[in-house]
């Protein structure tokens, strides 16, 4: 999870990659980003699935 001005530089040199890059949240300030290949290891497949769960669900709230 980081901030997309923290890690714009690491994307750009394909040291990271976004998770799920077609989720887009509109003004979102922070992205869910790994190394590439990682996102299929069950470490971070298990805290990107917590993830999902304690986002808030459209209206801003849980």
């Amino acid at each position: 999870l980081a901030s997309s001005v923290m890690v714009s530089e690491m994307v750009d040199n394909g040291l990271l990659v976004a998770y799920r890059p077609e989720v887009r949240v509109p003004g979102a300030a922070y992205s869910v980003l790994c190394a590439p290949g990682r996102e299929r290891h069950p470490p971070v497949r298990a805290f990107l699935a917590w993830l999902q769960r304690e986002l808030p669900q459209g209206n801003g709230t849980k």
